[in-house]
């Protein structure tokens, strides 16, 4: 693992320990205290105070970056130079042509690299239809390399969006508008965008996103806790919303309004569904409900490696 942060925690550490195929072997940092200090708190067998010297070791098959966004590129292509498979947090790089040269590089080298937004493992029928508007809220994680809002609340909009759609980029961006960080103006703490996507079946659908990952309290005092990610899902048919996205496996509901009845119905899915239902995994058949979606990434990248 190279650069320990709270993600990297969620997404890589506590989801290892319940793979009996992935060992926690080495972690670095570009400082050698803290690297000794993470790896003694999460039981790695060795630590390193350089990345290099991470990449450098024979024994290390796998490596996760989760390293600032700005460095990220940089840190994956040394990585699979030292002909490691990678397993590269969101945001993956930070501008398509990055993105292209990094994809190339593992094709060239015949190596796995996947992008870490988790949601790609996952298919939900309740999913499926046309996105209207989507949006997400979270507090907010400031990144002075390449951080801010739109590098890492946006892209779970655009990820649910194009998910439900089984879309790929916007065909086209109709608008886009930027709240700065009051205590940062170089970077953005809230966005609102409108695109066009095609869809499945060829059709061009509208969609809306908009994040906020420094919402004000209600009249100043009241945190708006609330407000856990959501997204909503507007078809010809019916609305669907799917509150608490992010963490879905802690809790979470996805309600489907009837238009023409206005009746409400709500689902629940902790396991298995379209994708991951007949599937054999290291937890049985379809796996286990309380497994997070970092540990379904998991599964499905060492069912990959």
């Amino acid at each position: 693992m190279i650069f320990a942060c709270q993600t990297s925690r969620t997404a890589a550490i506590h989801s290892a320990e319940t793979h009996p195929d992935v060992e926690l072997y080495a972690i670095a940092s570009r400082d050698a205290s803290s690297a000794q200090k993470a790896a003694k708190s999460y039981n790695f067998n060795k630590s390193y105070g350089a990345y290099q010297g991470l990449l450098d070791d024979p024994e290390v098959d796998i490596v996760y970056v989760s390293t600032p966004n700005g460095l990220r590129y940089e840190w994956a292509s040394k990585a699979l130079v030292a002909g490691k498979l990678v397993l590269l947090e969101k945001l993956f790089t930070t501008n398509g042509f990055e993105a292209k040269k990094l994809i190339q590089q593992a094709e060239k080298g015949g190596k796995v690299l996947t992008d870490a937004s988790r949601w790609g493992v996952f298919e939900s029928k309740d999913l499926e239809p046309l996105v209207n508007h989507s949006c997400t809220s979270r507090r907010l994680v400031l990144g002075y390399l390449t951080g801010g809002n739109f590098m890492d609340c946006t892209t779970y909009a655009l990820s649910f969006t194009r998910l439900a759609l089984h879309a790929g980029t916007p065909e086209k961006i109709l608008s886009v508008a930027a709240r700065r960080y009051s205590k940062d103006k170089r970077v953005d703490a809230a966005m609102k965008a409108t695109m066009l996507f095609r869809d499945s079946r060829g059709d061009i659908v509208q969609s809306r996103a908009c994040t906020d990952m420094a919402r004000a309290w209600m009249s100043g005092v009241v945190p708006r806790a609330w407000e856990l990610p959501a997204v909503e899902v507007e078809t010809d048919k019916a609305v669907i919303y799917f509150y608490k996205s992010m963490m879905p496996h802690l809790y979470h509901f996805i309600s489907i309004t009837d238009i023409a009845t206005s009746k409400t119905t709500y689902k629940k899915q902790y396991s298995g569904e379209l994708v991951w239902g007949g599937v054999e995994t290291l937890g049985g058949k379809g796996g286990k409900p309380k497994w997070s979606t970092y540990r379904w990434q998991l599964e499905a990248f060492v069912s990959k490696v």
